[in-house]
């Protein structure tokens, strides 16, 4: 009587079940596992302990954020901004962790000398309103809350003073036609059309200029902005935006997540 692959005895005359991946050595399985597609990748977790823990290695994952993101705005092949890494700072390094300090802001990381300063700091800089998932390693993490983060719609002050936007009105112009604005960090707003500055602010968590009605806020399939209301809207322009052409895979897998996927490690 033969042994099956989970070492009990298999019934005469049937085949043995062999785990191939298993018994490969490590980096050739992880070889194999990089060249699936992100949905494929996520059903290796729920095989077997083997093979949970070689589809959650963060190298299969930085690769799978390198070509989601590649054509994405604001979206660098850098560890996420906006992920809690209460759970994940042991597996930072210090350059990671004050990369990802300095993309949210925080200027008084130059003040700490110890890992465990910059972990505090960290901890407690998490963006408001992050997606709130418990996953692992820091790139699966990554990956996740960038799903998530691409649906929000209540735009950033640092996402919305960030850039020069290209301005339309409603009503008058030509579609091809548009001019310049800017929203900046001090609350003033100022566009090409306007002979003076004006100000604005978040109202319920739209931008407001002025006593114009708060604009809505969309997203693109870029991950880019459209602000809009009933006088003007505002677009990122091409500047702003990754060049299509450059994408490495155009075809990169889309895995729809939720707040509540944990995907624990397999005991």
């Amino acid at each position: 009587m033969s042994q099956s692959a989970d070492g009990n005895a298999a019934p005469s005359g049937t085949p043995e079940r062999v785990d191939i991946v298993a018994r490969l050595p490590p980096e050739m399985a992880l070889r194999i596992l990089g060249e699936l597609p992100v949905e494929d990748v996520v059903r290796c977790l729920g095989v077997s302990r083997t093979w949970n823990k070689l589809a959650r290695d963060d190298s299969i994952w930085r690769e799978l954020c390198r070509k989601r993101w590649a054509d994405k705005f604001n979206h660098p092949h850098e560890l996420h901004v906006r992920v809690d890494y209460t759970n994940l700072a042991r597996d930072l390094s210090v350059r990671e962790i004050k990369r990802i300090l300095a993309r949210r802001g925080i200027t008084s990381a130059a003040k700490c000398v110890e890992k465990g300063e910059l972990v505090e700091l960290l901890k407690h800089t998490t963006p408001y309103g992050s997606p709130k998932v418990r996953l692992s390693p820091k790139w699966l993490a990554s990956y996740a809350v960038a799903e998530l983060d691409s649906k929000r719609t209540e735009i950033s002050v640092e996402e919305l003073t960030s850039v020069e936007w290209r301005m339309r009105l409603a009503q008058g112009w030509p579609s091809h036609m548009s001019t310049s604005a800017r929203f900046y960090s001090d609350g003033t707003y100022d566009a090409a059309i306007f002979d003076r500055p004006m100000r604005w602010k978040f109202n319920n968590g739209r931008p407001q200029v002025a006593e114009y009605p708060p604009h809505h806020c969309t997203r693109t399939a870029e991950w880019g902005w459209i602000l809009r209301n009933g006088y003007a809207m505002y677009t990122l322009p091409d500047s702003e935006l990754p060049n299509p052409a450059t994408r490495s895979d155009r075809n990169a897998s889309v895995l729809s997540f939720d707040e509540n996927d944990e995907w624990e490690d397999m005991e």
